[in-house]
């Protein structure tokens, strides 16, 4: 959980300006609906709201600590989330909530498909191997690993799972892989 006060005074500092609405918005992908979801619940009795009351939460998109302090001191949410670029930096809640790091924000990374790019329909899949991507990084941070977001997602499930399976027997799961692999090369030309 990010501590307001200093994530306050950090937006208010010269050295990190309080970003534009613009910026938040880009941000923050779900900061109007968990406004609106406060403006609902200040409207309502307090005897109709259940005690303690409600918590609001926002997460998806956010990248910065001012854009998180932005969420935060706008009394849109109570608390803020960032689950997959914390996949990418472990270390980064705890850069978040360090303010003698100016500008602290997340790390700058794409989830490369490679050549699953080419698989038919892949506009169907292919918003699914950013959850995949993500996990495979979670996987090599639970291996003790630094996590590789140079990596494709048909590399990183060499590394994470395909290799893994091979070495423990798994030879049927290996081959069905090949299979894929030559599948998608062959659509490829």
């Amino acid at each position: 959980m990010l501590g307001e006060d200093n994530d306050a005074k950090a937006a208010r500092s010269p050295k990190a300006p309080a970003p534009s609405s613009r910026t938040v918005a880009r941000e923050a992908f779900f900061i109007s609906f968990a406004s609106e979801a406060r403006s609902l619940l200040s409207s309502l009795p307090s005897s109709s709201l259940p005690s303690p009351a409600p918590v609001i939460m926002v997460t998806g998109g956010f990248r910065t600590r001012s854009g998180m302090a932005q969420a935060l001191t706008s009394s849109a949410a109570d608390l803020v989330g960032i689950g997959r670029p914390a996949c990418a930096d472990p270390a980064l809640p705890k850069t978040l909530l360090d303010p003698t790091v100016a500008g602290a924000r997340a790390p700058k990374y794409l989830v490369q498909a490679g050549p699953l790019k080419y698989l038919p329909l892949a506009g169907l899949v292919l918003p699914g191997l950013s959850t995949i991507f993500h996990t495979m990084l979670l996987a090599q941070v639970a291996k003790g690993e630094k996590p590789d977001t140079g990596m494709t997602v048909l590399q990183g499930a060499w590394r994470v799972w395909i290799k893994g399976a091979m070495l423990r027997g798994w030879w049927w799961f290996t081959l069905a892989i090949a299979g894929l692999f030559a599948l998608v090369q062959r659509l490829r030309v």
